[in-house]
This record gives C-alpha cells, sequence and structure tokens, in this order.
C-alpha cells in the first residue's frame, strides 16, 4: 500500500512540474569530444590522421591547464572565456540559524578558495537555436 502512495506522489509533481511554470530543459544530444574532433578535422583543407588529430587535442589541453594553474584566463577560440578567480578569506556576520533574524548573528570566517567562472561569448549567444527549434531538439 504504501508503494501506491508513494507512486501518486511522484505523480503529483511530475504534474505540477508541468503546470505551466517554466523549466529549463537541457539538450539530450551532446556531441562527444571526438565526435568534435572528427568534425573540425573533416572542415579542414588538409585533414589530420588520427594520430596527429590526438596529439593536437591533448597539446590543446595542456596548454589550458598551465595558462589556468598559472591563473591566467582562458579564451577558447572566441565563444568561450574561462577564468580562474580567487575568493579571499574573511569574516562576515551571518544568522546563527539561516533565514531567521530572531537566532540571533555570528561571525563565520571564510577560507581563500579558487574557482572557475566560465563565460559564453557574443559569438556563441548568437549561434543558439530559437526557442521552436530547440522545443522539438528537447522533445
Amino acid at each position: 500500500m504504501a508503494s501506491k502512495k508513494s507512486s501518486k506522489k511522484k505523480a503529483g509533481k511530475a504534474k505540477a512540474a508541468t503546470n505551466g511554470t517554466p523549466q529549463i530543459k537541457p539538450s539530450k544530444d551532446t556531441m562527444s569530444q571526438s565526435e568534435l574532433a572528427i568534425e573540425a578535422v573533416a572542415t579542414m583543407d588538409d585533414p589530420l590522421s588520427i594520430k596527429q588529430r590526438k596529439d593536437f587535442i591533448d597539446s590543446l589541453k595542456a596548454v589550458i591547464d598551465d595558462a589556468i594553474s598559472e591563473g591566467r584566463a582562458v579564451n577558447l577560440f572566441g565563444l568561450v572565456k574561462i577564468t580562474p578567480r580567487l575568493h579571499t578569506k574573511g569574516v562576515r556576520e551571518v544568522f546563527k540559524e539561516f533565514g531567521n533574524p530572531e537566532s540571533g548573528r555570528v561571525k563565520k570566517t571564510y577560507p581563500a578558495k579558487t574557482t572557475l567562472k566560465v563565460t559564453a561569448l557574443k559569438p556563441l549567444k548568437d549561434a543558439l537555436p530559437n526557442a521552436n527549434k530547440m522545443a522539438r531538439k528537447v522533445g
């Protein structure tokens, strides 16, 4: 009997998700690294061999890794920019209980850390399909 109730709850949640509320649906189709390399090589005037293609991809990865590890931003072909960022250490006053102003305040220390920011640049944004085409692709 418990399984029937849980299946009803799942159905209810699924129903609530499609009641006109906007959703973000990612594309189900993904181009793999090898597909990308094959397509890129196919568009070249002088195609590379499989060994040359693999060597080029490995060297490109190494150059990107070195630049990021040195703290340099990398602009990938004018499409995507990868920027390493430093979050400095510091102290901030926060509520003892999240979202409850009556719980009082306490000082919380945050350690320094590094993160990556990935930004899609204008040519990539311009290449986006329109909503109707993407809706057909997502299903």
